[in-house]
């Protein structure tokens, strides 16, 4: 009966509307067991049962209110005994109201629970108290409720019963290990996505030594999880045979280190793009929705990233995107009924190989036959106990507009309304709260985005269970393989140099006439802009270091120490690049750009920028 109590409880992490109603159920598996076995027993089950699900449960409200309610059928006897009759309710609900009162003051107050205080700071005090009161009458209910299934086990169930406690028992835990997976997103998330020094593209080829301090600085400024992104190809290559070892373990590697700084994790699934392969993966996007091997494989690709991301407590949920896969759905479907159809089977296909797999949905409308098109019907996100969406300061706005904090802030109010209508918990996987993509610009924006900023913090606060920021730190669009030279030499070519391993930092170390390069075929940029390089340069003494893109050249002068080392071509270059110095130098952070997303939270240098002080008044506000 232990086994089975849990396993009811642990429904309550997928289902989040058990909450309340799987422990009182899982109460009432006591009663067969007082029944045959008499009181003490009872309290043993529930102590075992107690100690489980409060070790076990994703959901620890549910934990907790089995624990503070779950005795009930053992103590009833005991109230049933109290006369008058006035008096015995009296009892009753003396014993409800302070057992729910002791019981939320240890969550909110001891444990300090986001996702419960987050529960009762989002609406007003008459909301609470009427709360309050609910849950005493359900008790009252429950009351009535144990009175009648232990009748009916007297009765009815007593006599017949013969079934194989022992055999019953271990079936339920080994299915109990499939529901109490830890991977349930929480309320009061409050993310960034995390790139390191580098972005998106080239995050999983990346040796990140900078990361515990960029750990310490994003939980200091008051976020409590880091959203990475996981291109197909970096886990799974081009083959579909195996996978990337070297992308799976730094995906594991990644997740631990965040662990190890008390941050949660989540994963953006399915990123489009990488330097696995010198051509675009956008041919295995599309051939996604065309034949069952490519989908075969994806489900591959999605299994072998929740098998490494769920063994870690600090796993907190993944989502895929509609962007990601947005240009293969307008090349393969015929209308976007016919996308959403599409992605919605994507995800549920996935969902049965990746438990609790969300999606951002694409939140704006469109228009189709001269009508507004709703994709609403990809709100609900399958079987996930959550909807996504990005979520953007701009939506709702005709371009070129400049809108005040106070009016953007209410129609972004209006959008999530929209997701909300789903009857799902709604997370901001990406929060757009300003745009500097290149021929996004062009956007409405607000006047005052630190206003902004703050008027969303209550918005957040009513409307869902938290937010990602995308551009934490200012990026530049680079498109150089391993940067870091955390992979060795792999994707360079070495002339008489060498990668070495400097303090547990991996940098190419030149001498004069040796020289490094990177073949960018198939590389590109989706702009005009000028090309840039910027690298970090440990020269032993002073010198030149020279750097060619294509067939064009420059020389730069270097002192002896560390420096960063930026290259302005003047214009958009293409072809391969090439590294050299006059003097002995270690290279390392190479980025070849033509453009820098801003956030200015963060600047490309790491230095603060000016919506910090937003981000920071906002983050203090959620709860």
């Amino acid at each position: 009966m232990a086994a089975l109590s849990v396993a009811i409880l642990s429904l309550s992490s997928f289902i989040p509307v058990l909450t309340y109603a799987s422990p009182l159920f899982a109460g009432l598996f006591l009663i067969p067991v007082i029944e045959e076995l008499g009181l003490k027993w009872g309290w043993m089950v529930w102590i075992s049962v107690s100690v489980l699900s409060a070790i076990l449960l994703a959901d620890k409200e549910a934990a907790a209110f089995y624990i503070f309610t779950g005795y009930y059928p053992m103590i009833k006897p005991m109230l049933e005994k109290i006369r008058p009759k006035p008096l015995k309710i009296a009892a009753k609900l003396a014993v409800f109201s302070v057992t729910i009162g002791i019981m939320y003051f240890i969550l909110c107050y001891v444990l300090k629970l986001d996702a419960v205080i987050s529960e009762f700071t989002t609406v007003s005090h008459a909301v609470n108290i009427t709360y309050y009161v609910l849950m005493v009458l359900i008790m009252l209910i429950y009351d009535l409720l144990v009175a009648k299934v232990t009748l009916l086990y007297k009765k009815r169930i007593k006599p017949k019963m013969k079934i194989n406690l022992k055999m019953m028992a271990f079936f339920l835990l080994a299915g109990l290990m499939m529901f109490s997976r830890p991977e349930k997103a929480f309320a009061g998330t409050k993310a960034v996505t995390y790139f390191g020094n580098e972005w998106p593209v080239n995050f999983l080829n990346s040796e990140h030594c900078q990361a515990e301090a960029d750990f310490a600085q994003i939980k200091k400024d008051g976020f409590n999880t880091v959203i990475y992104c996981v291109p197909w190809r970096e886990i799974q290559p081009e083959s579909r045979d195996g996978f990337d070892e070297a992308s799976v373990n730094k995906l594991d590697e990644m997740i631990g280190r965040a662990e190890a700084s008390g941050l949660k994790v989540m994963l953006r699934l399915g990123y489009t793009w990488d330097f696995a392969d010198q051509f675009s993966s956008i041919n295995r996007f599309n051939n996604l929705f065309r034949n069952s091997g490519e989908m075969n494989a994806w489900l591959r690709y999605a299994q072998k990233v929740y098998e490494v991301s769920s063994a870690h407590s600090n796993f907190a949920g993944a989502f895929i995107t509609w962007e990601d896969f947005w240009p293969s759905l307008a090349q393969n479907c015929s209308g976007y009924t016919d996308m959403d159809r599409k992605l919605m089977e994507l995800l549920t296909q996935t969902q049965d190989v990746f438990p609790n797999l969300s999606m951002e949905c694409r939140l704006h409308n469109d228009m189709s036959g001269g009508k507004v098109y709703s994709h609403e019907n990809t709100f609900g996100c399958g079987s996930a106990s959550y909807s996504s969406a990005m979520l953007a300061v701009s939506m709702g706005f005709p371009d070129g507009t400049v809108v005040d904090p106070a009016s953007a802030a209410n129609m972004s109010s209006q959008m999530i309304s929209r997701m909300q209508a789903a009857g799902k918990p709604v997370f901001i996987d990406q929060f757009l709260y300003m745009e500097s993509t290149p021929e996004y610009e062009k956007l409405a924006n607000v006047s005052d985005v630190n206003a902004y900023l703050s008027a969303m913090a209550d918005v957040f606060n009513r409307q869902t269970m938290g937010y990602g920021i995308w551009t934490y730190r200012d990026y530049a669009d680079s498109i150089i393989y391993n940067p870091e030279f955390g992979r060795g030499e792999k994707g360079w070519k070495f002339y008489n140099a060498r990668v070495e391993d400097v303090n547990g930092n991996k940098k190419a170390y030149l001498e004069p006439g040796a020289s490094i390069s990177q073949s960018l075929t198939g590389r590109g940029f989706s702009n005009s802009y000028d090309s840039k390089a910027r690298m970090s340069v440990d020269a032993l003494e002073n010198g030149k270091i020279n750097m060619t893109v294509g067939g064009e050249s420059r020389s730069v002068d270097i002192v002896q120490g560390s420096q960063v080392v930026e290259v302005d071509f003047g214009k958009q270059v293409k072809g391969d690049i090439r590294i050299s110095a006059s003097v002995p130098v270690y290279v390392d952070n190479v980025k070849l750009y033509t453009h820098i997303t801003e956030g200015n939270i963060y600047k490309l240098d790491g230095t603060p920028g000016e919506y910090l002080s937003g981000i920071s008044v906002m983050n203090g506000k959620v709860k």
